[in-house]
């Protein structure tokens, strides 16, 4: 019955548990203060959310994926933190749009309300990202 919403929420846990991964090598090069903060936020959010994901998929009568995406290796291939944070924003916002394609659909109540949570730590996630992107931005357009 709920079928394509399983396989939708596999496909998101798989690249939640990538955002995992991205953000524990990320974190070893931040700086403390607000951007190493922001950057532990989205960590734990990350890991928060597979665990929704997985809560979710069983609810429905399925069976969470063991898989994880690749997205750490791009990230990290990439060569500055600016394109890394871009690259995350994207990532965050991939899921929003993920979820939002399974949220049009059939699905109670209960699993709805944990995806709308799901989704709205990925929005804040994302505006972080803007604003870390600015700021990194404005530093190397002004004179040192």
């Amino acid at each position: 019955m709920h079928e394509k919403t399983i396989l939708g929420l596999n496909e998101i846990l798989a690249a939640e548990r990538a955002g995992v991964e991205t953000m524990a090598k990320l974190l070893p090069g931040a700086r403390e203060g607000y951007l190493r903060h922001g950057m532990e936020k989205i960590h734990k959010d990350e890991g928060w959310s597979c665990t929704l994901l997985h809560q979710a998929i069983e609810a429905l009568g399925g069976k969470a994926t063991a898989d994880k995406g690749d997205f750490a290796q791009k990230v990290m291939a990439l060569p500055t933190l600016t394109e890394r944070l871009e690259l995350l924003g994207k990532g965050q916002r991939w899921v929003v749009k993920r979820l939002d394609a399974i949220l049009e659909g059939d699905v109670p109540g209960p699993v709805r309300e944990t995806l709308k949570d799901v989704r709205r730590e990925h929005e804040g996630n994302i505006q972080w990202c803007l604003e870390q992107l600015e700021a990194l931005k404005a530093a190397a357009a002004s004179p040192h």
